[in-house]
């Protein structure tokens, strides 16, 4: 059974049945649409370590994104709702309206150890699955030397079949039933780059892109601020994006106010930049500025 604790909302955890599932919301203080990650701690099914929960959540408001911790089931509880609760945490993210949107299509699950082992449960035979699956040290195997004996003990009991073992060995059930997605890379300068939590309501262009997009389309947003054509490549960072292309993707590129506009080779150069620009000092916030010129 899943309780949804809201932000600031102070509840007695004892007051409520064992077999339910707290899942505590972390929102960034944004308007627009945000991923949100999921987190799974572990514990060996026995517990839940402290360590791999909040601090991990407050990580990933600081990089702009919206989280949670689920306080899964332990000790004593049925397989079948502990696997409920983490996909119904998943369906709640995904479908419940609230002040700080979520893009739906950007949910995403981290789990350690244990954590680790029920996420990887989750994203392989679940059916609501998270679309990013991100595993830290998980417990992966229940076979032999290559488990954790407290985990597999509190899972399925101190004597489990090889029936059971196998239905919960979660590297037999990998398959790939779709092409890898397209990749968008961006490189570029402020006018595109990430912005965290703190910098807002500075934004670019590039960190809103993948949610006019499907999914079968990854946009890799490696826009930095203040950098121009020359300080990118000279860091190595166009030469990083190179290593990761592959047949298929894209690369976008935009660069401006850091540049020394020079004819180098015969190509039509088309320069970009804002059609409007946002004013936080007037009454009207959007300034005309020029639009699309070709040179």
């Amino acid at each position: 059974m899943l309780h949804v604790i809201n932000p600031e909302e102070e509840i007695i955890k004892g007051q409520f049945s064992a077999d339910t599932s707290f899942l505590t919301l972390y929102p960034v203080a944004v308007q627009e649409a945000r991923p949100f990650i999921l987190v799974l701690p572990g514990g060996g099914y026995e517990y839940l370590a402290s360590h791999e929960g909040e601090p991990i959540v407050r990580w990933l408001n600081e990089l702009g994104i919206h989280a949670g911790v689920l306080e899964y089931q332990v000790g004593d509880f049925e397989i079948t709702s502990l696997l409920e609760d983490v996909e119904h945490a998943l369906q709640w993210v995904r479908q419940t309206p609230k002040d700080w949107p979520v893009i739906p299509e950007q949910v995403g699950l981290i789990g350690f150890s244990a954590g680790g082992h029920l996420a990887s449960i989750v994203a392989t035979r679940g059916s609501e699955k998270p679309n990013l699956l991100l595993l830290g040290y998980p417990v992966i195997s229940f076979h032999g030397s290559y488990t954790h004996i407290g985990s597999r003990t509190h899972f399925l009991g101190e004597q489990p079949t090889q029936k059971q073992v196998q239905a919960f060995q979660k590297n037999h059930y990998v398959q790939v039933k779709q092409p890898l997605p397209t990749r968008l890379f961006i490189a570029g300068d402020s006018t595109a780059a990430q912005k965290g939590a703190a910098e807002k309501p500075m934004t670019g262009w590039g960190e809103h892109l993948q949610s006019y997009l499907g999914p079968s389309v990854h946009v890799d947003n490696r826009a930095v601020n203040g950098r121009s054509t020359k300080s990118f490549i000279a860091e190595g960072r166009l030469a990083d994006i190179e290593k990761d292309f592959r047949a298929g993707d894209y690369l976008f590129i935009q660069f401006g106010h850091n540049d020394e506009k020079k004819k180098i080779r015969p190509v039509i150069r088309i320069l970009m930049g804002s059609i409007v620009k946002t004013s936080f000092n007037t009454s009207n916030p959007l300034v005309s500025v020029a639009g699309f010129r070709c040179c």
